[in-house]
């Protein structure tokens, strides 16, 4: 778990170089409920690939 909190935070970071201290706090949040929430199999995870093909063509949808 906290591999994965340490690497939303390096991401996070290399995005946005001017972190405001309470929001990189409710990431690290979120990132944690949601694992927590994995773990109680309330959610189910998905492949890293399927994931960012979703997330592309949502972005692709809202250029047009």
């Amino acid at each position: 778990m906290e591999e994965k909190a340490t690497l939303d935070r390096i991401l996070i970071e290399e995005i946005d170089t001017e972190i405001d201290p309470g929001a990189q706090k409710l990431w690290l949040d979120e990132s944690k409920r949601r694992y927590e929430a994995l773990l109680r199999e309330e959610l189910e995870a998905r492949p890293g690939e399927e994931v960012m093909l979703r997330v592309r063509d949502r972005l692709r949808s809202t250029d047009r």
